[in-house]
C-alpha cells in the first residue's frame, strides 16, 4: 500500500513537472506574438506617419493659411477649405492632412477627393 502512495506521489510530481513546462512554453509563445505584434505596430505607426502631414490653420482677412503642425513649415494656403484641400493636394499629392484643434481638441481630414 505505501509503495502505490509513493508511485502515485511520484506520478503527480511528474505530471506538476511536465504541466509546468508546458505552461512556461506557451507562455513563451505568447510573449513572442507580442513582441512580434508590438513590432509591427511600430513599423506601421511609421509607415502611418510618413503618409500623414498634420496642419493647424490660421485665417487672416480672406486667406486660411495652413501649417505643419509639427515644425510651423507654411504649407499652404486657400480662400476656403475647398480651396485649402486643392492645394494641399497640388503639394502633396500622396500625402494626407490632417488639420490639428488642440483648442478644440478635434480634427479635421484635408485630403483631396477624386
Amino acid at each position: 500500500m505505501s509503495e502505490l502512495i509513493a508511485v502515485a506521489i511520484v506520478a503527480f510530481l511528474i505530471g506538476l513537472i511536465v504541466a509546468g513546462f508546458m505552461v512556461a512554453r506557451i507562455a513563451g509563445k505568447i510573449l513572442q506574438n507580442s513582441i512580434g505584434t508590438q513590432e509591427q505596430m511600430q513599423e506601421l505607426a511609421i509607415e502611418l506617419l510618413d503618409k500623414v502631414i498634420f496642419l493647424r490653420i490660421e485665417q487672416h482677412l480672406e486667406v486660411i493659411y495652413a501649417y505643419n503642425a509639427a515644425n510651423d513649415e507654411f504649407v499652404c494656403q486657400g480662400k476656403n477649405m475647398d480651396d485649402l484641400t486643392v492645394n494641399f493636394g497640388l503639394r502633396y499629392p500622396n500625402k494626407k492632412g490632417i488639420v490639428v484643434k488642440p483648442e478644440e481638441g478635434g480634427a479635421n481630414e484635408l485630403v483631396q477627393r477624386n
